[in-house]
């Protein structure tokens, strides 16, 4: 069902114009749960970012705490449960 979702995900945000940080991270969420900790990480900090700019600071520390484990994932190449 991932495997479904992936190409999915990936052409809702290339429609997307202006993707909300909730957005990202769920997207963030399903390169993660498909092995893809890098891109996870990546589309984990544009979120941050996004989710500063708009003031959700409360959205921003959820989203920093996924993207730890994205990046000890991405460097030890698993997810840790």
């Amino acid at each position: 069902m991932i495997s479904l979702r992936m190409p999915n995900a990936e052409r809702v945000r290339e429609l997307l114009r202006h993707p909300n940080p909730r957005q990202l991270g769920r997207l963030a969420e399903i390169y993660a749960q498909t092995g893809r900790f890098e891109e996870a990480a990546n589309v984990a900090r544009e979120a941050i970012a996004l989710a500063q700019s708009t003031g959700a600071e409360q959205q921003a520390d959820e989203l920093r705490r996924r993207l730890k484990d994205y990046e000890n994932a991405a460097s030890t190449g698993s997810a840790n449960d």
